[in-house]
This record gives structure tokens, C-alpha cells and sequence, in this order.
């Protein structure tokens, strides 16, 4: 069920504990540990592209979709700039606006690698409400604590197409369709796209990321990064401001 099939009477979605990003990371812990040992049992042949350089922990700039010079159906979403940084580098300080929203969630996508635990956990002690931060942190915690990790692994998120779902003065809902790639020493090795929506709400001057939840079932994934075909799938164009 989408987040906007389960918006209640108020406006607000009815809450799960902690959405899919508990979810999320779980499944992407355990996608990473099976994708690594097919490749390495020779049981994926499928070719990895290569991807964008990714830093320690996996965080590339976030990448919009390049149209083509012609056939651009709409002008693409201008994102504004934060007006700061945080100390650990994530991006803060958003206008209170619908595309001021979007910005926040598209920024801070590729900072939220399930890879990394404690820089996943300082990330959403930045960016998270004091609902996300009191249920989703401890639980996500939890799943990386089942999980052996190798300290080669990596991961990086490209968002590539972004969605208003819904909107008021002060929760915005935005869905996005990113690409994460996983890795390890040897270099890249598969490639997954991913959708969600992402309910933001505005708390002490700035959005605040509250609940991941599943996109609205009319967007649809597809199967590459092609410009064309993201559109057909019902995403919007971006750039960053």
C-alpha cells in the first residue's frame, strides 16, 4: 500500500514503527552480502557499468537525470541550495517551500548508504524528526548489528527522478527513484533501482525527514538510467539549484 493510500483524515500517514528505511536497510544489507558471493561463486554473469567514484562511504554527489537536447516534455524541477552545512558535512538549512522539500530529500538520499552504520546512524540524527530518530535508529542498529560485514564493502545512491506527491504549508511528501550500486575491493558489481516516498515535515526552521514508505503504485521503475524511459515511468526531471 502507498504512503498516500494510507494519509489519515488529518493529513498525516498512518504510521508504521519506522517505514522502509529500517526495511531498506535491511534488505539492501542482506541484497549486498548475496549479490557479492554469486559474483564471487561466478553465479552472476550480468555486467556491472561503472559507476560514479565513490568516497569511503559510498557518497557521490547526487546525480539528476540528463535529458536529451531535444523531446523534454517539461521544464525539469530547479532545487534550491541549503543555506549551510552541518558539521558532518550534510546539507541543512532548506527553504520553506515545496521544491525546498524536495532538495532536502534528494541531497541527503545518497548520505543514507546501508553500508556504514554509524555514518548512517549520524546522518539521520541530523536530518530525521524526533519520531524517525526515536523509533527507526535503534531498530536499524539492530540490523546491522545481525549482519557480518566486510570492511571492503561499499555502496553508492544516484538519484535519478523525483515526484510532489502531495503537499502543505508544512509536510511535503516526495517520492524518488534512485539507482544504489554495490561493490568491494574488486570494484562494481551490481546495480538495483529503487523507489520511495519520503514524508518531510517542517520543525524548528527546517524539513526533517519523518517516515519512508512505499511510492505511489502509478510510478513505476524501470529497468535502466535511460532519460526516456524514467519519464515514461512517470518521474520529473531535476537540477539542482
Amino acid at each position: 500500500m502507498s504512503l498516500t493510500q494510507q494519509m489519515s483524515p488529518n493529513g498525516r500517514p498512518s504510521r508504521r514503527p519506522s517505514g522502509l528505511l529500517v526495511s531498506f536497510a535491511a534488505v539492501a544489507l542482506v541484497a549486498i552480502t548475496v549479490i557479492l558471493t554469486l559474483v564471487v561463486t561466478g553465479g552472476d554473469d550480468d555486467e556491472a557499468p561503472t559507476p560514479p567514484a565513490p568516497t569511503r562511504f559510498g557518497i557521490p554527489s547526487p546525480q539528476p537525470v540528463v535529458s536529451p537536447t531535444t523531446g523534454m516534455s517539461s521544464e525539469p524541477l530547479i532545487l534550491p541550495r541549503p543555506a549551510r552545512t552541518a558539521a558532518n558535512g550534510v546539507p541543512v538549512g532548506f527553504p520553506h517551500t515545496t521544491d525546498g522539500a524536495a532538495s532536502a530529500i534528494v541531497r541527503w538520499n545518497s548520505l543514507i548508504v546501508p553500508v556504514n552504520e554509524s555514518r548512517e546512524v549520524d546522518v539521520l540524527r541530523t536530518i530525521g524528526s524526533q519520531h524517525l530518530i526515536a523509533s527507526a535508529i535503534p531498530e536499524i542498529q539492530e540490523e546491522f548489528r545481525g549482519q557480518t560485514m566486510s570492511p571492503d564493502l561499499w555502496a553508492t545512491i544516484i538519484t535519478l527522478g523525483v515526484k510532489i506527491v502531495s503537499a502543505s504549508d508544512d509536510q511535503v511528501v516526495v517520492a524518488l527513484l534512485d539507482s544504489m550500486e554495490v561493490g568491494d575491493a574488486r570494484g562494481p558489481v551490481k546495480t538495483v533501482f529503487r523507489t520511495a516516498s519520503h514524508l518531510l515535515v517542517w520543525f524548528e526552521d527546517d524539513w526533517r525527514l519523518d517516515t519512508i514508505e512505499d511510492a505511489p503504485i502509478e510510478l513505476r521503475t524501470p529497468t535502466s538510467n535511460d532519460p526516456a524511459q524514467i519519464r515514461a515511468a512517470g518521474w520529473e526531471e531535476f537540477r539542482l539549484g
